[in-house]
């Protein structure tokens, strides 16, 4: 499933994945995720996840690219095979092969996106949250990762929980959505359902030709 989280600055949609991963604890009710609680699922739980924040890289940033990529083979204990399969279809999907050698500190906005996006695939995770993954990024590139996105959840299965606002970012690589407003869950349910029980207006652009 491709799960997009939608709603206005506030809403809680970092705080709600913050507490998924287990860097927060909720103050009342429980969170659970493969049926157990975040902050108490260790190692086994880590290793079943991806997160990649918009504003932050996973990436080490005085290190080629390729040397932070290995460092994730040592800390995720993974075999030559497996990691060799990931790490090929990662740089060639992404276009990764000119960066594997550049510092992420040189790397542009667009640039260090990709590796990031690369990197969290490294270690097969069967669910990423995404937090605004293509926010400052041109065209191009936010084809790219949603391509990519879309492909990885489709043919690996691997889940997604996006929040983002850009439109384009859910209806390219979501199926699903929630959508909050202060801090409370308004809406559950497909896209499509959504689209059409909210959206009243749409606008038309008509291009001719001289």
């Amino acid at each position: 499933q491709a799960l997009a989280c939608i709603g206005e600055n506030g809403a809680g949609k970092s705080t709600l994945i913050k507490m998924m991963i287990g860097i927060l604890t909720p103050t009342s009710g429980e969170v659970r995720v493969f049926g157990e609680e975040p902050q108490r699922g260790g190692r086994g739980f880590l290793q079943k996840i991806g997160v990649v924040f918009g504003q932050k890289t996973n990436l080490w940033t005085d290190i080629p690219v390729l040397e932070s990529y290995q460092a994730v083979k040592t800390l995720y204990k993974l075999d030559e095979k497996s990691f060799r399969q990931n790490y090929d279809r990662v740089v060639e999907l992404l276009s990764l092969q000119p960066l594997l050698s550049v510092p992420a500190r040189k790397l542009s906005l667009g640039q260090r996106m990709r590796a990031d996006i690369g990197m969290v695939f490294l270690h097969s995770p069967r669910l990423l949250f995404l937090d605004e993954p293509t926010i400052g990024l041109d065209i191009n590139v936010k084809h790219t990762i949603r391509a990519f996105l879309r492909q990885m959840n489709r043919e690996e299965k691997t889940g997604i929980f996006l929040t983002s606002h850009d439109l384009d970012d859910i209806d390219e690589i979501c199926d699903d959505a929630l959508v909050l407003s202060g801090g409370r869950l308004i809406y559950n349910g497909t896209l499509d359902k959504l689209k059409h029980q909210f959206i009243r207006d749409k606008m038309i652009q008509v291009v001719g030709k001289q």
